[in-house]
């Protein structure tokens, strides 16, 4: 990859600590012009966040005022990256129904940056930031660098995903049945529940009957929630 050496890369993939990977990602991440870094890895079920680990090597002042403010729960970017893998450029256009947290980024030296996320079955996102206080990132360099940024962030997820955020094992007082078993991991490809009937030789109002009864056992109202709920206790895998 352009200006990160193997030395580098083969640095980072060895490193077992988390501290040390992160300080690894920063060194990348300078090499490629941007002088901070924030990876944030959060357990999602459905549109809800249930935990969040964050690392980052913004200024201590930055992040004291993005606490305080509560700006997880307004930040555009935050709520971009939990529903696309398609990377973001920061701009004023993004941060237009939050200008005091655009403000306030631009006062703490986060002027320029871009965001890229990955998501997984199990409800597991991970995000990562890289930003600069000078110097526009223009379209060209934006795209020419979103393969490095991909990359990192993708193995940053794979390195880190089931240390940072081990999955829970769901409450076992209401285990699903084998028949219910069947019918999420079907769910779970996408398959409608006319389409599950066939596969099982059921109806289809059966297939509903015991899809409800799954739903109420995970505590959830819809498929998609429920779908979480299954992969996240392993019932997918």
């Amino acid at each position: 990859m352009e200006n990160w050496q193997d030395n580098q890369l083969h640095q980072l993939m060895s490193e077992k600590e988390e501290q040390a990977i992160f300080n690894a990602v920063f060194n990348l991440a300078m090499q490629i012009g941007f002088t901070y870094a924030s990876f944030r890895i959060t357990t999602l079920l459905g549109s809800h966040q249930t935990n969040s680990t964050d690392f980052n090597n913004y200024p201590n002042e930055w992040n004291r005022c993005y606490q305080r403010n509560n700006y997880q729960t307004v930040d555009p970017l935050v709520f971009h990256c939990h529903r696309s893998v398609f990377p973001i450029l920061w701009s004023p256009e993004v941060f237009q129904s939050t200008p005091t947290l655009w403000r306030d980024m631009q006062e703490h030296g986060l002027r320029q940056g871009c965001s890229q996320s990955v998501h997984d079955v199990r409800g597991i996102v991970s995000t990562l930031s890289l930003a600069r206080n000078s110097v526009p990132i223009t379209t060209d360099e934006f795209y020419s660098k979103a393969g490095q940024v991909l990359w990192l962030c993708n193995w940053l997820h794979s390195a880190l995903a089931d240390k940072l955020l081990p999955t829970p094992r769901l409450d076992n007082s209401y285990p699903l049945s084998p028949r219910e078993a069947e019918i999420m991991k079907w769910t779970a490809e996408g398959k409608t529940a006319s389409e599950i009937a066939d596969i099982l030789h059921l109806t289809t109002r059966t297939v509903g009957f015991h899809m409800s009864t799954i739903m109420r056992k995970f505590g959830v109202n819809n498929k998609a929630s429920a779908v979480l709920c299954a992969a996240k206790s392993g019932l997918l895998f």
